[in-house]
């Protein structure tokens, strides 16, 4: 995973795959992170192909951290975001 950090914005470029197993290992670095910068944040999905629950909960609870105004998910891909839309994720979302 990698940061890019500004002023007013952090931008979370996600792997390609968020399965279990590697949600697991960056969700501390990630929470650390949401936790620290406390403005808007950005998490971009454009080498995602794959996303796990888990991953879906570490969203969600990043979600409740810093709210929906300052929370926005971009370059989805379409399978993605089907996944979001199921979960129903895509009513609490800014998904570009």
């Amino acid at each position: 995973m990698n940061f890019i950090e500004s002023d007013d914005l952090l931008t979370c470029r996600l792997p390609a795959r968020l399965d279990t197993i590697s949600s697991q290992a960056i969700e501390t670095e990630l929470v650390e992170k949401i936790e620290n910068f406390k403005r808007k944040i950005i998490f971009d999905f454009s080498d995602v192909t794959f996303i796990s629950s888990y991953f879906l909960r570490i969203l969600l609870n990043a979600l409740k951290k810093v709210g929906v105004e300052n929370l926005e998910v971009i370059k989805v891909s379409s399978e993605i975001k089907k996944v979001f839309k199921i979960a129903g994720f895509d009513k609490y979302l800014n998904i570009n």
